[in-house]
């Protein structure tokens, strides 16, 4: 599988922007559930992408999940609670990774719908996305826990 180049003006030194996080507690300082901004490369033949986050430190917590027709660039705050939930994690539990990954697919996935702001499968996941013709899949990792202020 060929390897897509990803990046965020979101992520600053490998850690997540506050201004991303959840508008919530135990969010201290709060954050204004702003997805993060997200690029990566184009690749011929990719009539669609999926970008996802997980936080691989809380059993594969989905905390974004979008799928369209091929762009190359996801705006900072473009996607809605519907797609997008801000890390929160458990006072105590130190510092998240939020595995953000990208793929460049050839056929529409917008039949795969996981829950949003809970637990997933990411296994099971990724075997459903196999079957929407991956073409690419790049990712990058965004630490994030209470007391961050990037």
């Amino acid at each position: 599988m060929k390897q897509l180049n990803v990046t965020s003006n979101s992520i600053i030194n490998g850690k997540l922007k506050t201004i991303c996080a959840a508008a919530h507690s135990p969010n201290r300082p709060l954050g204004e559930n702003r997805s993060p901004e997200l690029s990566w490369d184009d690749v011929p033949g990719a009539a669609y992408f999926l970008a996802l986050i997980v936080d691989e430190s809380a059993h594969n917590w989905l905390h974004m999940f979008t799928a369209g027709a091929w762009t190359t660039h996801l705006a900072e705050g473009a996607l809605d609670e519907r797609a997008y939930v801000g890390p929160y994690p458990p006072a105590g539990t130190g510092e998240h990774a939020y595995t953000v990954y990208v793929y460049a697919l050839s056929r529409d996935p917008s039949g795969i719908r996981p829950s949003m702001d809970a637990p997933c499968d990411f296994r099971c996941l990724e075997t459903r996305i196999e079957g929407c013709g991956i073409l690419a899949r790049g990712s990058l990792v965004g630490q994030f826990g209470h007391g961050d202020r990037t």
